[in-house]
């Protein structure tokens, strides 16, 4: 039986366990990337986001989007509120359907091909909105490679998740 004191403990170190992935997926969001190379490279934050919406929808939740998806918004240079915006839209489809999406890997990686499309194309909108000449359709690739980046996403900080609570309540 885990302690009041151990709890807490555990509740500490997840949120840093999660600010830290969410850190290092910005990290990757903003390497420097050749023109090609852009195409293909997933939205690592969001993979990110949508892990940690499925493993704990209580303690992250709509606001823990909207702030990443602001931190995503001063990163990238778009609009402030553009990324947060649809951040807190992907967080409450995932919300809603997490009890259905958390243990079958091919569903998720389903949903999380639908998200990333739904979310390059809104994207593309707002940008053509404000004129940016920098729409291009094979933006859209980087869906497959999302979804298939997915796996090692969900691999990752599930066993990161696991070892940190594994390590913290079992001493």
């Amino acid at each position: 039986m885990i302690t009041l004191k151990e709890k807490t403990q555990l509740i500490k170190h997840e949120y840093g366990l999660v600010w830290g992935a969410i850190l290092l997926a910005l990290i990757m969001d903003a390497l420097p990337l050749p023109q090609w190379g852009y195409f293909y490279w997933p939205h690592w934050t969001l993979l990110t986001l949508i892990y940690w919406i499925l493993a704990l929808p209580y303690r992250f939740n709509i606001k823990f989007a909207w702030f990443t998806g602001l931190l995503v918004d001063f990163i990238s240079g778009t609009w402030l509120g553009q990324n947060a915006l649809l951040y807190i839209l992907i967080a409450y489809a995932t919300i809603l359907l997490h009890k259905r999406l958390r243990f079958y890997i091919p569903q998720q990686m389903l949903f999380v091909a639908v998200v990333l499309g739904l979310y390059i194309l809104i994207t593309m909108w707002i940008e053509s909105g404000r004129g940016s000449p920098d729409n291009n359709w094979y933006k859209l690739f980087s869906v497959v490679t999302g979804m298939f980046a997915w796996l090692w996403v969900y691999a990752m900080l599930r066993y990161l998740r696991r070892k940190f609570y594994y390590s913290i309540a079992h001493g």
